[in-house]
């Protein structure tokens, strides 16, 4: 819709649960904390890289590995060329080579940020990954009875490596196809998809089928390919229902994700069950727990090895936080789903010359939420569920933040608890895009705000600049579907203080789209007649967005919102002392200009045409003024 804001650049979400890089305990790390980049053993590093003996090179794989967890040693790592040496190392004739040239990969795709993992998938790490893959999968169900029962030590070791290399390849395979779009291509035709599906089983040991779950989770979401595969087992169906009632929390939550992601061959019972099982895997107060920790934190994160009933409780709550994260991951797309498309109709089209004739501003979709409730999202309402996700979105309380914080051991924490705030807010923000505002009523609709809010004035320390852009995204929702409607206008009651918030992002935050968010929700304030005396304010942002800021998205949606707030006669007291005709009037060739920019450099078709009908509508409504003058 023309108030959609902006999309992102790749399909492939940002992983839901990103696990920790492997460090090779087993290994010793290289030497002065892994710093590579000064010292003789980098050298040593490279040279074992290619040595004959074997255990230099799994030494220096391992050393890798960990050296990749230290940020400052990462550009070198990538300037020597060590992502091509670990990719030859995963067809090394040595077992134990490859299982750590597999981690240290990982650690690379986890550490090293997107372009370094495309630059993997560039460099065919797919075809040694999966010959490694397929050669560790037979060995499973040899390695689990050996672990299990008495073997001499040389079997023992063979079976710790398939179970570590099997671990190491399949985060690897999950990060490469949840980072890069072209990875998925390459799983398709790679043939992994029944060794990968026959490792999601309830007999299995749980982290092992959790992983398989994870991989087939991302590899099934938007995949058409696997519906082929999957309407040739004929067990298929068995084989998730076993998992959605015998296995792990984890693995019957990725078992519904994936039912869902196939719903368009699954029995309709199959997406409901998937919905029961969701809301259930919310019903643990992961807020409470933190605060229970919190009372005792020198025994939970004491370096001590020895178990305790209080470390313990560390471990519950990371597991609650990982299986809550991917339920609120499939919520939120399970909200999109219905969602209308959209989209502009011609958005490379060149505007006629008559167009300055016309009187009428552009025509532009509907804004606000939906007139009915879609199918899906009736079902996810009816499962009670909206509440448990609401309550995700707080933050933890300040003294317990900073108690977490405080502590390295404990403050890992802190960011899977944002994360989960962050799925918890997106999935909300989701929802309002589909259920009709007058459905959710005063009450209803100021409680949601309140709470985004509140969210939005206390994130936490730990929240990165995708954070707020996420919670404003979710704030906008909501009020522009209050206010498309008078009946429903009513429902929110802005202050002067949201207003001074917003002006605040938009002077001062480094993120578009946050910036973009925050001009849209003050050109909905701004309609809101007892806030008239925050117009001069709302006017000046907006000017300063329109003159100073270097994003189209924010440009394009700053003119939406001028001619929002200030179409109407009773505002040109505050249009005539901020000298608006003569600086829109300004503007216009720059907004040509930039229009050209966009379709020359093919930029988005949905900012392409957001821009063109901010461009026609900026000439339109300066005509309309005009006669009021």
């Amino acid at each position: 819709s023309v108030y959609s804001t902006m999309p992102k650049g790749e399909r492939k979400k940002k992983s839901s649960v990103r696990y920790k890089p492997a460090h090779v305990a087993h290994q010793t790390p290289v030497e002065d904390d892994g710093d590579i980049t000064e010292d003789a053993p980098s050298l040593n590093i490279y040279e074992q890289m290619q040595s004959v003996n074997p255990s230099d090179r799994e030494f220096a794989c391992a050393g890798i590995a960990n050296a990749f967890l230290q940020a400052k040693n990462i550009p070198e790592l990538l300037s020597k060329g060590v992502p091509l040496m670990l990719i030859s190392a995963l067809a090394d004739p040595e077992k134990a080579v490859r299982v750590e040239a597999a981690g240290a990969l990982r650690n690379l795709t986890l550490c090293a940020g997107v372009e370094a993992t495309k630059q993997l998938v560039d460099s065919n790490v797919f075809t040694p990954l999966t010959a490694l893959i397929f050669a560790l999968v037979p060995e499973v169900q040899g390695a689990i009875a050996a672990l299990a029962g008495q073997v001499v030590l040389e079997a023992r070791v063979q079976a710790e490596q398939t179970m570590a290399g099997l671990d190491h390849a399949l985060h690897l395979l999950w990060e490469l196809c949840e980072s890069v779009e072209m990875s998925i291509t390459l799983f398709n035709t790679s043939g992994l998809l029944p060794a990968i599906f026959d490792l999601f089983r309830p007999e299995l040991p749980a982290d092992l089928s959790a992983l398989a779950g994870q991989c087939l989770l991302t590899v099934t979401e938007e995949n058409p390919a696997v519906s082929v595969f999957v309407q040739a087992q004929p067990d298929f169906l068995a084989r998730m229902e076993a998992m959605v009632l015998t296995a792990t929390p984890l693995a019957r939550v990725c078992a519904s994700g994936i039912l869902f992601n196939l719903r368009a061959i699954v029995p309709p019972e199959a997406v409901s069950k998937s919905i029961e099982i969701l809301s259930a895997s919310l019903d643990d107060d992961t807020l409470r727990r933190f605060v229970t920790i919190g009372t005792k934190m020198a025994e939970a994160f004491s370096e001590s090895a020895v178990p305790s009933p209080a470390k313990q409780l560390v471990e519950d709550l990371k597991a609650a936080l990982t299986l809550q994260r991917v339920a609120l991951e499939i919520l939120a797309n399970m909200c999109t789903v219905d969602a209308d498309a959209g989209g502009w109709e011609d958005a490379d089209g060149e505007d006629e010359a008559g167009d300055d004739d016309d009187d009428d501003m552009a025509a532009a979709p509907q804004s606000g939420a939906p007139a009915e409730v879609p199918p899906l999202i009736a079902l996810i309402l009816q499962s009670g569920i909206a509440p448990k996700v609401l309550t995700r979105m707080a933050s933890l309380p300040r003294g317990v933040e900073q108690m977490f914080a405080g502590n390295p051991r404990s403050a890992p924490l802190l960011q899977q608890k944002v994360d989960l705030q962050l799925r918890a807010i997106a999935c909300v923000g989701n929802l309002l895009e589909n259920i009709p505002t007058a459905m959710l009523g005063a009450a209803e609709a100021n409680g949601v705000w309140t709470a985004l809010c509140t969210v939005c004035a206390n994130a936490p320390a730990a929240a990165d600049s995708e954070f707020l852009a996420i919670v404003t995204n979710a704030m906008w929702t909501l009020v522009r579907g209050c206010v498309a409607q008078p009946e429903t206008k009513a429902y929110l009651v802005p202050t002067p203080e949201h207003v001074q918030a917003f002006v605040t992002v938009i002077s001062t935050n480094e993120n578009d789209q946050t910036r973009c968010n925050a001009v849209g929700l003050l050109g909905c304030l701004g309609q809101y007649p007892h806030l008239s005396a925050a117009l001069p304010a709302i006017a000046d942002i907006l000017l300063h967005a329109l003159f100073n800021d270097s994003s189209a998205w924010v440009l394009a949606e700053a003119l939406n919102s001028v001619f929002d707030v200030f179409a109407e006669p009773e505002v040109n007291e505050v249009v005539v002392a901020k000298d608006m005709m003569n600086k829109l009037q300004s503007l216009v060739p720059a907004c040509k200009a930039k229009l050209k920019e966009l379709r020359r450099a093919r930029e988005d078709r949905a900012l392409v045409g957001r821009m063109s009908d901010a461009e026609l509508n900026l000439r339109r409504f300066l005509q309309y003024k005009r006669k009021q003058f």
